[in-house]
This record gives structure tokens, sequence and C-alpha cells, in this order.
């Protein structure tokens, strides 16, 4: 699952700009805010989620699709990064409403993620809650460091609670 490192530092990318004085500053109760958005986003059977408000970029991979807000050929958001990617329809705008509303609620700022499951349950997930910060749900996993697919990335990281560490990317 090292490579959840590579989703991660793409969030970054996708999500935010890069921060070249990233820190770390997320604490166990940011993990705990997330992950009572777990439940919403297994029910939804969404894969990833990015919100770039600066952009106006939007995207939302679930089970029936891959939806984003700008699918032209020079669309800022790159749909091209995606199988077969349609406009928002209703469900789509919906389920994205829901998640957004669910992180405010939860009290913490995400604005992107990328999630494996198993059936309906989250396995792993990258949480990006910032420019350059990354909150990684991986159990079992340890954080981690740079590897030979990331050589030039600096990697900042630091374990929240078990299953939950925080990673910051500098560029």
């Amino acid at each position: 699952m090292r490579l959840l490192a590579l989703v991660a530092c793409a969030l970054l990318f996708v999500t935010s700009a890069c921060n070249p004085a990233a820190k770390l500053t997320a604490t166990s109760a940011d993990a705990q805010m997330v992950q009572a958005v777990f439940p919403l986003i297994e029910r939804l059977h969404v894969d990833e989620y990015s919100d770039d408000e600066v952009g106006s970029c939007r995207d939302l991979q679930e089970t029936r699709g891959n939806f984003v807000s700008d699918i032209s050929p020079e669309s800022p958001c790159d749909p091209s990064r995606f199988t077969n990617p349609e406009l928002f329809d209703d469900q789509a705008t919906a389920d994205f409403d829901a998640l957004t509303a669910a992180f405010r609620s939860a009290g913490i700022p995400v604005n992107g993620f990328s999630v494996t499951r198993s059936g309906d349950v989250i396995q792993t997930g990258g949480f990006s809650i910032g420019c350059g910060d990354v909150l990684i749900y991986e159990p079992g996993y340890g954080p981690l460091s740079n590897t030979d697919e990331m050589p030039n990335q600096k990697l900042l990281n630091r374990p929240l609670t078990p299953d939950w560490y925080e990673e910051a990317s500098s560029c």
C-alpha cells in the first residue's frame, strides 16, 4: 500500500498548490473528524473527491462514473486523467454537496481525498486538509519515507494514531 504516498502527493497537486515550506500541523482530533465522514463516503461509494475552490474545478469518482465540473479539452480541471469523464449530473452534484457539507459539519477542511475500498469498507485513504498537508489512513502501516518512486520529494510525516499519520510534502 506504499502506493498511497503517490496518491497523497497527487492529491496535493490536484487540490492545492505545492507548499515549499510544508509543516506538520494536524492532530489526532483532525483524523477523528475525517473518520466521522467515512460512513457517508462508504454509502455513496466514492473513491475520489476534489474541490479546488480557487480554480472552480470539482471532481467525484464513484461507482456510477467519473464526474468533473469541466470536461472541455482546454479545461484547467484536466479531465484527461479520468476514464470517460462526464459532467456532473444531479446525483453527482447531490453526492458532492453531501460530502462537502459533511466535512464542514465535522469541522475539517478536506479539499480532496482518494480512498481504496474493499466492498463498501474503506481500507486506506489520503485526505488533503490544506496546502501540502495530507492525513493518511492506513491501518497496520507506519509513516513513509522517501522512496525510489519519489526521489525528489521531501516527506515529513508523523503518527497521529495507530491507523492515521500526517504527511506534509515539499516539492
